[in-house]
């Protein structure tokens, strides 16, 4: 399970232990992800000493090696038309996932152990296409939203787009979102 899937899969957990401890003490948990994305490894690291949770490398798969060792938190790369030979590389480079077009990705792929997948979902969201979605295993499924209004309509679509993928949705805001819109 890549680094990414488990960050995810953390999201809005409680740190707790045993015992009669005190609540009110303990860290509130968080119910959001901020993944940056970077086009270079010195991008890459100033989004991780900022407070990315992760970090979505857009560069060339030769500057992935620095890009990883600048961060401190899981790198995935973006590569839309991946074979397996890429998304080797990929993970030699010490990326933890990868984000790839279904329309344009080689199936063999998604076969590289400790890669986690990202799928960049486009505009064709149709029930039956997204329930084929399901039957992959991704770290989550990216998706665009314009991040200055999100209409009640839109955010229904997102949670539909979530619930056939089974899969964790990321929304690649292309504004500048505010903390109302996120909430």
């Amino acid at each position: 399970m890549s680094r990414f899937r488990t960050r995810i899969r953390d999201v809005g957990r409680a740190i707790g232990g045993f015992g009669f401890a005190a609540i009110a003490r303990q860290e509130r948990p968080r119910y959001m992800l901020v993944l940056a994305e970077a086009a270079t490894p010195a991008e890459a690291g100033a989004a991780s000493a900022d407070g990315a949770d992760g970090i979505l490398f857009t560069g060339p798969i030769s500057d992935l090696a620095e890009a990883v060792a600048a961060a401190k938190v899981p790198v995935g790369i973006r590569v839309a038309d991946a074979t397996k030979v890429e998304a080797e590389r990929a993970r030699e480079a010490g990326a933890d996932f990868f984000a790839f077009d279904d329309s344009r990705t080689h199936a063999s792929a998604l076969t590289v152990k400790e890669l986690g997948a990202v799928l960049l979902l486009g505009a064709d969201q149709d029930e039956q296409r997204l329930r084929s979605v399901a039957a992959i295993d991704l770290d989550a499924v990216l998706v665009e939203a314009d991040a200055d209004v999100i209409t009640v309509r839109e955010q229904i679509e997102l949670r539909r787009v979530a619930l056939l993928c089974g899969a964790p949705l990321l929304i690649r805001a292309t504004g500048q979102p505010v903390g109302a819109i996120l909430e």
